[in-house]
């Protein structure tokens, strides 16, 4: 198919022709002749001759004016023959360039549907294991559809996403981790192993946070279940915790070189925050203490 060249020619007017008239000698004579009005005081003698010579300047106005409008239409008139002209002729261009355009994107887009099938097949090649963890549209790269990335280039591209899947689910497995399966799932998730070591630090944490507000609740329930309110009535109030042990028969004495070691069974009624200062007043001051089973 021979390609035609199409050009505008125009050759333009280099001297536009003068209009011919008096316009210069007229402005002159009213600028002298028109002198007389400037500081014109209309008196009821007068009022006559400033009508007329109103009515004359108004008819001469519009006469200019007429004159004016009619010759700019003569002058204009070749002007917007040729562009009416040029108007049609570039919407005939625009009309037959967007239909150009329909077919040169339906055109690029079936290439683009082409080349995702065979991306599809180089996929499929390396991710067989992996179709239904790692999807295609995952890893998908809309630049992989240019006309400059070849497909040797998404080849090697594809498969670096598929060796470094094998190599870090083997880290994920070198872990040793009891949270393998949550870890493996985050990998499927982003496909990033610093995002999997990550939570595997954020689970191992969750877990002991876990373990010690289990302890904290066991200790409570034991507390709950060993003590029994003990009132003290208001003499009491004055007693020494000393002069309660003598008086407490669950007080037992053993002497060990030289020094006095009692062994007491005492309930005790606090809240958790309580029980968690006597536990550490206890443990500061090396005492030993227990649980006693019923």
């Amino acid at each position: 198919m021979s390609k035609t060249t199409f050009e505008l020619l125009v050759h333009p007017i280099e001297n536009m022709p003068t209009l011919v008239s008096n316009i210069d000698e007229l402005k002159k004579a009213l600028e002298v002749s028109l002198v007389k009005y400037q500081n014109l005081v209309v008196t009821e003698d007068g009022i006559k001759d400033a009508k007329e010579d109103r009515a004359n300047l108004n008819k001469l106005k519009k006469s200019i004016s007429d004159e004016r409008i009619t010759q700019k239409k003569m002058f204009l008139a070749p002007f917007e023959e040729f562009e009416t002209k040029c108007k049609e002729v570039e919407k005939l261009i625009n009309d037959t360039s967007s239909s150009i355009d329909v077919q040169i994107k339906a055109f690029d887009e079936a290439e683009k549907e082409a080349k995702r099938k065979e991306i599809a097949a180089i996929y499929k090649n390396y991710f067989g294991l992996y179709e239904r963890l790692i999807p295609l549209e995952k890893i998908f790269d809309e630049r992989w559809l240019n006309k400059g990335t070849t497909l040797k280039k998404i080849d090697e591209e594809i498969k670096y996403i598929k060796d470094s899947a094998d190599i870090h689910l083997k880290n994920i497995e070198d872990l040793k981790s009891e949270f393998e399966e949550q870890l493996k799932d985050k990998y499927f998730e982003t496909l990033d192993i610093t995002a999997v070591l990550q939570e595997n630090a954020r689970l191992l944490e969750q877990k002991e946070m876990l373990a010690e507000f289990e302890a904290r609740k066991e200790a409570e329930r034991a507390a709950r279940e060993n003590v029994e309110p003990v009132v003290i009535e208001k003499e009491e109030l004055s007693n020494s915790f000393e002069e309660i042990i003598a008086n407490d028969r669950n007080v037992t004495v053993e002497v060990k070189e030289e020094e006095i070691i009692y062994t007491i069974v005492f309930k005790v009624e606090c809240t958790s925050e309580q029980l968690h200062i006597l536990s550490d007043f206890m443990k500061n001051n090396s005492i030993r203490y227990g649980r006693v089973k019923k």
